[in-house]
């Protein structure tokens, strides 16, 4: 800081206020005087001057961005008009002016010792908002009692936005308060709850509540005031939505709905009120708006959907279900013996037990006939004493490993055991384990068409043809010497094979 410059300020700071201003916009801008010293002497030349207005008289923080201004200075005189803004600035709180300059070309500003406070002058401008007061700026506090009359507000000047209330829904409604606030009511319900209007009931907005002043649905009856008695069943009825009405036994958490969130007919029995939440409990009775029915389901998938794990019981003497066919007129019945079930085709009539399923209470199925649609061979699963045995691989028995099978390595192998099912997409019709006794592993077909894997290292395959074991591991090949063949036959070609390695469709006859 340069000692030989100082700055000293006028005592009075000069609002520019002329008397045009009563009959034009007053501007915001008041004049600062003071005298700059500089060198001991009064400053003469080309000065660099910054006004700050800091809300603390040290230290504090800057109440609006400085002004700074270029000036020359003659005779150490200075006047500055300035302006910090309007009201927004001064608004009645303590303000310090600071004071900065520099000469022209200099490379710092020196501040000036000690702020000077702005006295009560420029606060005049907050006089400037006498004919248009802030949002907020007049409370209650600040109006004496009867202070507003009606004569002296304006027409329209209080509307609907201005009491916090929404338009009516009705025509020919009148606002009335409940104790709580203001609500639309009609005529002829505005004076029939009487003193106690804040707990008996409401309408507002087309929404109607007895026994409450709060209610979310189209009408509410509070449990304070039941609306329907029987057997000692106490509730209160609630409408969720348009087409729902729900009876609530608050004591037991119970509820019983006609209309539901999810469209259609429900009931409710439950200790959770889905009508409202939109969430199921297991024991919902719910009846959609196409006719399907859900127990334990607000989303039934069929005309009877029920969840559960118990999820369905039929209770009597050999008790029975029929299915009609309505189209062919024809049933089906399901039937229940002495821990059996028995099926009845459609051809079924009353004493005719000749032609049915049975399954016993061991499992056993019984039938007259089985057409299998789902594959064409029969399979025992084998386990394998190796890796990487692939659908289509001839294996045989591995005599290193009791009860496995392992990839075939030699030709006319008589210790060949099948083929691998499901190569080429054939899959086995019947899979036979006892799970308790043997080791279960891959599919291997007994009987039954399924592909192999081939090669013509003992002439071109002909549809007829025997098959053995060729040397190449887990292939099949022509059985071109018929006495070595013996014990090692696999099946019938039939398909061909002209050359090389490629899949052979097998009609599977070990031999």
């Amino acid at each position: 800081m340069n000692s030989k410059t100082r700055l000293l300020p006028s005592l009075a700071a000069l609002l520019a206020l002329p008397l045009s201003a009563l009959a034009a916009p007053v501007a915001t801008t008041f004049t600062y005087q003071g005298r700059l010293d500089y060198n001991g002497a009064p400053a003469t030349g080309n000065f660099d001057l910054k006004f700050e207005l800091y809300t603390e008289q040290t230290g504090g923080t800057l109440a609006v961005p400085a002004l700074q201004t270029s000036r020359v200075v003659s005779g150490g005189l200075i006047s500055e008009d300035l302006n910090f803004g309007g009201a927004t600035v001064f608004d009645g709180r303590a303000l310090w002016l600071e004071i900065s300059a520099r000469a022209v070309g200099a490379p710092t500003f020196f501040v000036m010792p000690g702020r000077t406070a702005v006295r009560p002058t420029p606060y005049a401008i907050h006089a400037l908002q006498a004919g248009s007061v802030k949002d907020g700026g007049v409370t209650n506090i600040s109006l004496a009692a009867g202070a507003v009359t009606s004569a002296k507000l304006a027409t329209g000047a209080v509307g609907l936005a201005q009491l916090n209330v929404g338009a009516p829904t009705q025509l020919n409604s009148v606002l009335a308060y409940n104790g709580s606030g203001l609500r639309w009511l009609l005529p002829q319900d505005v004076g029939q709850w009487g003193p106690s209007f804040a707990n008996d009931g409401i309408v507002y907005s087309g929404k109607v509540g007895i026994g409450t002043n709060t209610t979310s649905h189209a009408l509410t009856i509070a449990s304070t005031a039941p609306s329907w008695t029987s057997n000692g069943w106490i509730g209160a009825m609630a409408l969720p939505n348009a087409s729902a009405i729900a009876w609530v036994n608050n004591s037991a958490g119970q509820r019983f709905g006609i209309g539901h969130t999810n469209g259609g007919f429900a009931m409710f029995r439950t200790a959770s009120d889905p009508a409202t939440t939109g969430s199921a409990a297991t024991t919902d009775f719910f009846v959609s708006d196409t006719g399907d029915v859900g127990i334990g389901s607000i989303t039934p998938q069929a005309r009877l959907d029920i969840a559960g794990q118990n999820a369905l019981r039929v209770a009597g003497f050999q008790p029975t279900m029929t299915l009609t066919d309505t189209n062919s007129n024809t049933s089906t019945r399901i039937q229940a013996v002495g821990g059996e079930i028995n099926f009845f085709p459609g051809s079924y009539v009353s004493g005719n037990t000749a032609t049915y399923v049975k399954i016993n209470n061991s499992g056993n199925v019984s039938m007259t006939s089985c057409t299998i649609r789902g594959g064409a061979d029969l399979a025992e699963p084998f386990a394998m004493s190796h890796q990487g045995v692939e659908p289509g691989t001839v294996v045989i028995i591995d005599a290193a490993n009791p009860g496995k099978l392992k990839a075939s390595t030699c030709a006319y192998d008589k210790k060949v055991a099948g083929i691998v099912s499901g190569a080429n997409g054939i899959k086995p019709g019947i899979s036979m384990i006892q799970e308790d006794m043997l080791e279960a592993g891959e599919n291997v077909a007994l009987s039954g068409r399924v592909f192999v894997k081939a090669d013509t290292s003992a002439g071109r395959i002909e549809p007829g043809d025997l098959l053995t074991t060729s040397s190449t591991a887990g292939r099949a090949m022509k059985a071109a010497d018929h006495g070595q063949a013996q014990g090692a036959i696999i099946g019938k070609a039939m398909t061909p094979l002209q050359e090389g390695d490629g899949m052979v469709l097998v009609l599977v006859t070990l031999q």
